[in-house]
Formats: C-alpha cells, sequence, structure tokens
C-alpha cells in the first residue's frame, strides 16, 4: 500500500470499509491501514486532512493518505484492545471506574466538538481500551482509550458536507434528528454520550443502588431529549457531572441501609471535599448543581431551600459569584 505499508492481517470491517494491520517498512512501525468502501471513497483525502488536525490524546491519530491502488488511511494501531463495553463487562468494571472511562470519552468529544468537528457514529465499538488492566488503578486505561472510527466525521460548520451520505453510521445508535434524515450536529453526539451512559453505566446498577444514580440520570435525560434544541449540555458538561457522580455515588455506598441519601446536602458536602479538580473548572458544574437542586427538589420547602441557599453561598464562594442560569 502506497509504496511503503505492508499488510500484516485483517482487523475488522464495518459499514464503512475494511481495517488492516500493517507496517511500515522503513520506520518498522506497527499501524493500522482503513481502506473505505468504494461507495464512500470519495472525499476521503479531504475528511482524513481534517481529521489529521485533531491533536487529542485519546482520539486514533490519522499518519497518512494515498490512493494508489485505491484510496486508504494510515492511522494509529491500538494493540490487543477490545470495544468499551466489552472491556467493562470482561473485566468486572466498578461503576466508579465505569465513570472514570466515561469522563475520558467526553473530554475527547469536546475537543472534537471544540474544532467544530462531529464524531457522527459515537458507540462503545468505536471506542477501544487495550485488555490488560492494572487491578489497582483505573488512570492507564483511561490514558490509553482511543476513539476511533471517525469515517464519517464532519466539520460542523461546513456548509457542503459531501462526505457525509444519509444512511451512514450505525441505525441503532443514531439520534432522531439523523434517524429523521437530517445531518449529524454536536447535539447528535450529545445524544450518543446520553446512550453510552445508559447502556454503560445506569443499566449496570442493582436496583438497591439506583438511588445514587438519581443525579446522572437526571443528566442522562436531558441528553435523550427528542428536539436536540433541548439537549442543554455539552460534553463539557457531562464530563464534570460524571466527576459529581463519583462523590455521590459513594456517598450513597456508605450511608445507612434504613437512611436515604439527602442530595441537596450531599452536594454541599461534594462542594466543600473540593474535589471537582481544575479540568473544566467549577463554572463548569456549578451551574449543573444549581439546575439539578432546582429542578428535582422541592425548592419551595424551608429544609431544601435552607440547604439550597447553603449551596449557593458554597458555590459563590468558589467561583466568584458566577451563575449561568438564575432561578430567584
Amino acid at each position: 500500500i502506497g509504496g511503503k505499508y505492508k499488510i500484516l492481517e485483517f482487523i475488522d470491517k464495518g459499514a464503512q470499509g475494511s481495517v488492516y494491520k500493517a507496517i511500515h517498512e522503513e520506520l518498522n512501525r506497527t499501524i493500522a491501514i482503513k481502506l473505505p468502501n468504494a461507495k464512500l471513497s470519495t472525499g476521503y483525502q479531504k475528511e482524513a486532512k481534517l481529521l489529521a488536525r485533531i491533536q487529542c490524546p485519546n482520539i486514533i491519530q490519522i499518519f497518512d493518505i494515498g490512493d494508489n491502488p485505491q484510496p486508504w488511511i494510515a492511522m494509529e494501531y491500538v494493540e490487543d484492545a477490545l470495544p468499551l463495553d466489552l472491556f467493562m463487562d470482561t473485566n468486572n468494571v466498578s461503576m466508579r471506574n465505569r465513570a472514570r472511562l466515561l469522563e475520558t470519552v467526553c473530554k475527547a468529544i469536546s475537543h472534537l466538538h471544540q474544532i467544530d468537528v462531529v464524531h457522527a457514529d459515537l458507540k462503545p465499538h468505536n471506542i477501544l481500551v487495550p485488555k490488560k488492566v492494572d487491578k489497582n488503578s483505573i488512570t492507564k486505561s483511561c490514558d490509553n482509550l482511543r476513539i476511533g472510527d471517525l469515517g464519517i466525521s464532519q466539520c460542523s460548520k461546513m456548509n457542503n458536507r459531501t462526505q457525509y451520505h444519509p444512511g451512514q453510521g450505525s441505525p441503532g445508535w443514531w439520534s432522531p434528528e439523523v434517524k429523521d434524515g437530517g445531518y449529524p450536529t454536536t447535539k447528535s453526539d450529545i445524544y450518543s454520550i446520553g446512550r453510552l451512559l445508559k447502556s454503560l453505566l445506569l443499566d449496570k446498577a442493582e436496583t438497591e443502588q439506583k438511588e445514587g444514580l438519581h443525579f446522572l440520570s437526571w443528566v442522562m435525560d436531558n441528553t435523550l431529549q427528542p428536539n436536540p434544541k433541548d439537549r442543554h449540555f455539552e460534553a463539557d458538561d457531562i464530563s464534570a457531572s460524571l466527576k459529581v457522580f463519583s462523590f455521590l455515588w459513594d456517598t450513597n455506598q456508605q450511608k445507612d441501609k434504613n437512611k436515604q441519601v439527602d442530595m441537596p446536602e450531599a452536594i454541599c458536602k461534594w462542594i466543600l471535599s473540593n474535589q471537582w479538580g481544575d479540568t473544566f473548572g467549577f463554572q463548569t458544574i456549578r451551574p449543573l448543581l444549581d439546575k439539578y437542586i432546582v429542578d428535582c427538589f422541592d425548592i419551595e420547602s424551608f429544609e431544601v431551600r435552607s440547604k439550597y441557599e447553603m449551596a449557593k453561598k458554597l458555590m459563590n464562594e468558589r467561583d466568584g459569584g458566577y451563575l449561568r442560569w438564575n432561578y430567584d
């Protein structure tokens, strides 16, 4: 291929084309070669150039393109990897670590959206994690996670979306607007993230654990709204919400079995714990918490109102009074 790549073995075949393990003979570097289906080969070089500018450690990198003897793309090879859902189930990944992995996915998708690129086919099969797991830490798995199969990705601001054809992608993961024949947008990716939250996290909880998922269920419900205009959260917001979920989940696991978790109070404790970190900053997380308390609790009751005011006070102290949504 291209006079410099030697095909070693077949890896996989999908709707967009076939993928092979190959080697760059001069550099002795193992790579993956993608050969697009004939009907989709038009525009692949333009598309590959778009994807080559993506600099994100969790997104498979594009190395080279060509059309001899047929259109091909040379990309990063992920050694001995499993799709995200199979990785989680095979390794019995805990709820907290599932959240960590999904947070990594959200950060990568946020990077795409920040440069106006839509993935358009986000699903577990297109998210790869090496099989080997460090039993003491999920961090290495998060670092090595790769999102691939960006074959139908597009620039969300392109006027001529020639590289996307209706019917591409995975019908089972299409958003409502794509099912209706529309072009995928960043909001379509948000819908797909919602599907990931449901299938890989929320649906995996035992019945008695559902209470600890209340906050994340609220986030997921927004991401799965039929109308894209009603999906108010961005990938950054969802990543931040997974940080909050981890704390609330731990709080739920540590509670007295005969007592119900007090979510407004738990959120106040989480704010005080200063666990939100610097990744997106508290200005991303704060409005999520504020909106959650208002949407989901009887804010007019004295008990909830007092805790809500305490939360607002703490949040004001944390971020200097920043408030995206004002409910008073």
